[in-house]
């Protein structure tokens, strides 16, 4: 299964290298849905999309002001030693 999705990225990169970073994305997520839920997706994979769009929500969400906040409270803290 992983070369498969290996063998797919690669190809995905020599027809359209300028988008190589939807491509890793996409094979990240693919693998790990496979691996993971033995879902095999599709290109434009509307499960990708949606993975894809949660993970950079998470990023853009996610500062250093928010992170103090958190930091803040010693239930979090506590938690987060383990």
């Amino acid at each position: 299964m992983q070369l498969r999705k290996a063998h797919q990225l690669l190809i995905d990169l020599l027809h359209e290298p300028s988008n190589y970073q939807l491509h890793i994305e996409t094979h990240s997520a693919s693998t790990i849905m496979s691996a993971v839920y033995d879902y095999e997706t599709k290109p434009d994979d509307p499960l990708v999309s949606m993975i894809r769009g949660a993970i950079h929500s998470m990023i853009h969400a996610e500062t250093p002001g928010k992170a103090i906040i958190i930091n803040a409270y010693p239930a979090c803290t506590l938690s987060a030693q383990f």
